[in-house]
């Protein structure tokens, strides 16, 4: 995926969109919420622009670089650290793609976990999906112990608090006792097993199975995937 040039004066929500930032509409609210700044002036609705101009969107600019986007769908395993650089890390989630790009993974995926994880040289794209507010969801399945009872599902549906700080999820969905599907738009640091570890459950496994639309099928038992601009529209949209 290769982004082209915008010299010729386009309106701002589809330079929004074209940068892989949101969708049109999404890019409306947000003009409309005053949250784009354009040269340091509020955005206003059918307003055009081009590269030259300084856009910023909840107060961080917007990179526009017309290399060859690379994005991939990763399957990372246990033990492998969710980082470009830690000395500590035995192994790195970017040494999972033999790639020529500088990759970056797209948000955290704890060393204990496994599961699908995004890697991308695309500083827009990281930028979408990691801010809560396009409340991209993901699914974890989760195996715990001991067997979870009917009250402590209802108790972590309204939301845990931890550390003095309160831990919400989207939705919860028991398999069996020792098995449950969580749905998370915005996880906080190892959100998920904090969760248990109020409740006095020790997470066995943890794998996420899903990121929006995108799930391990997607990886048909594949290490990784490169994703066509489709697929990465489809998770923005």
């Amino acid at each position: 995926m290769t982004t082209t040039p915008t010299v010729k004066p386009v309106r701002l929500q589809k330079y929004l969109a074209d940068c892989g930032i949101c969708s049109r509409r999404q890019a409306e609210i947000f003009i409309e919420e005053g949250r784009v700044m354009v040269n340091g002036s509020l955005a206003t609705l059918g307003m055009k622009v081009t590269d030259q101009d300084k856009i910023s969107v909840d107060g961080k600019e917007i990179i526009t670089s017309h290399k060859e986007k690379a994005v991939y769908l990763v399957y990372k395993p246990r033990g492998v650290t969710s980082s470009t650089k830690d000395i500590h890390a035995e192994h790195l989630v970017t040494s999972l793609v033999p790639s020529e790009e500088r990759l970056y993974p797209v948000g955290r995926l704890d060393r204990d976990s496994e599961g699908l994880i995004i890697l991308t040289n695309d500083g827009n794209l990281t930028f979408t999906l990691t801010h809560p507010s396009f409340e991209i969801s993901k699914k974890y399945h989760v195996f715990i112990e001991p067997d979870i009872t009917n009250g402590d599902v209802e108790k972590l549906k309204k939301g845990i608090i931890h550390d003095r700080e309160k831990l919400l999820l989207d939705d919860i969905h028991m398999l069996n006792p020792r098995e449950v599907v969580i749905t998370l738009h915005h996880g906080k640091n190892r959100h998920i097993r904090r969760m248990f570890a109020a409740l006095r459950y020790e997470v066995i496994r943890l794998i996420r199975t899903s990121i929006g639309p995108l799930t391990l099928a997607d990886l048909a038992g594949k290490p990784y995937l490169r994703l066509t601009s489709d697929q990465v529209s489809s998770i923005v949209n």
